[in-house]
């Protein structure tokens, strides 16, 4: 893939806004909250990643808006312009997801917790905070792909566009319903692997998914 600096500096500029505010309340979030940080409970988190995914597709993703829609008309094909959007999101998702990994992974959660809540159970409790990001950075995998295929559907111009808008609402509740249910909190290692392979598998079918609408359907610009 030749990554064209320009076009990708554009797109990234379009998402910094949401990229610092996300970086600032995520890490905040990481930093500062004194329960136990774990993906079977958290629903805060989802929250965070569903909004923030939904926000940089409304940065950068829409054909529809202004500047994007002038991508299209204007020398830059359908691949460059899909790949391009999809390495700026993961560039902005990479903004967020990387400090917060230090912030989980470094002293500087641990700090934090001992000098604002005296908390003398963290150094118990970190042990089981560890798999945390890499919860985060496979719920992105999963929702960024979706979203992206969500728009793509709705800025086509024959029926059926809302197909990606429902089934966005569906992974989002089943996700949260699913994340959220009380037997997986105490889910065996072989049930939780298997969540993570068809996370992995249904994300692959989005980007795969998303590309051949792309570059086969017309845009409504």
């Amino acid at each position: 893939m030749t990554i064209n600096r320009a076009l990708l500096v554009w797109q990234c500029r379009l998402m910094l806004p949401v990229t610092l505010v996300a970086m600032l309340v995520a890490v905040g979030y990481a930093a500062f909250e004194p329960g136990l940080l774990r993906w079977q409970k958290d629903f805060l988190a989802l929250l965070f990643i569903t909004i923030h995914g939904w926000w940089l597709v409304l940065s950068v993703g829409r054909p529809t808006s202004g500047g994007v829609a002038f991508l299209y008309g204007h020398g830059f094909d359908r691949d460059t312009l899909w790949k391009h959007t999809l390495l700026a999101s993961a560039l902005a998702v990479g903004a967020v997801w990387v400090p917060v990994a230090i912030c989980v992974w470094s002293p500087l959660r641990g700090a934090v917790q001992s000098w604002l809540y005296d908390n003398p159970e963290f150094s118990l409790m970190a042990p089981l905070e560890t798999s945390y990001p890499w919860f985060l950075l496979l719920a992105y995998s999963v929702w960024i792909p979706m979203l992206h295929y969500a728009w793509i559907r709705e800025a086509q111009p024959f029926r059926g566009g809302s197909s990606g808008r429902w089934l966005a609402v569906a992974l989002v509740v089943a996700s949260f319903t699913i994340g959220n249910a009380a037997p997986l909190r105490q889910a065996p290692p072989w049930m939780i692997n298997s969540f993570v392979v068809a996370a992995l598998v249904l994300s692959g079918m989005l980007l795969l998914a998303g590309r051949r609408l792309h570059r086969d359907l017309e845009v409504r610009a």
